[in-house]
This record gives C-alpha cells, structure tokens and sequence, in this order.
C-alpha cells in the first residue's frame, strides 16, 4: 500500500513545481541518477525496487510492476503508455488457485 500512497501522492502533484514532483519520485524509486522526469500518471507495484541511472524520462501513463528489482542504465526514455512488469502468473488452474506468482528482476 505504501507504493500506491507514494504514486498518488506524486500524482497529485502539480507538474509546473518540478523540484517538489522530482522528491516525490525520489522517495519512490530505490535508487535515482540526474536528472529524472516521470509525467503523470505514473503507478508502481512495490516501491524501492525500481533503480534508475542518469537522464531517466517516463512518458504518460507509465506502470512499473515492480514484485522483483527493476534496474535501468543511464539515458533511459520510455513511451507513453508502456507497462514493465517482473511479475509472471502460473498458467494453471491450480497455480493460479493457488496464488503461485512469479516475479524476476
């Protein structure tokens, strides 16, 4: 739940007040590089797992489900409406009865 009180709070922010939006952001993801912009609506799974280097952009609309470590290197630009997931569902009844998710890095 803290990972969704962090991204609505980020959410909510206004975008013209980029040093209060950037902290947001920073108290979101584990690890941040220079300069980072993520544009709203941005959702995560976890929170802290998500590690960004340098020049790191998100477009609108971005999820990162982020159950196992996300690592991005420096000059990373995502698109518009893009979903990175490390989380993987069994497809058998019984995994899925079973609630035997996956997630890798």
């Amino acid at each position: 739940m803290a990972a969704n009180a962090g991204c609505n709070r980020g959410n909510s922010l206004d975008n013209a007040d980029k040093h209060v939006l950037e902290a947001a952001i920073r108290d979101l993801f584990g690890k941040v590089g220079k300069e980072l912009v993520v544009a709203p609506i941005f959702n995560c799974g976890s929170r802290t797992n998500i590690e960004v280097a340098e020049n790191f952009l998100t477009n609108y609309n971005a999820t990162i489900l982020d159950m196992a470590k996300v690592t991005m290197g420096n000059d990373v630009l995502i698109g518009p409406n893009t979903m990175i997931s490390t989380l993987n569902h069994p497809i058998t009844p019984k995994g899925r009865h079973d609630h035997l998710g996956l997630a890798y890095p």
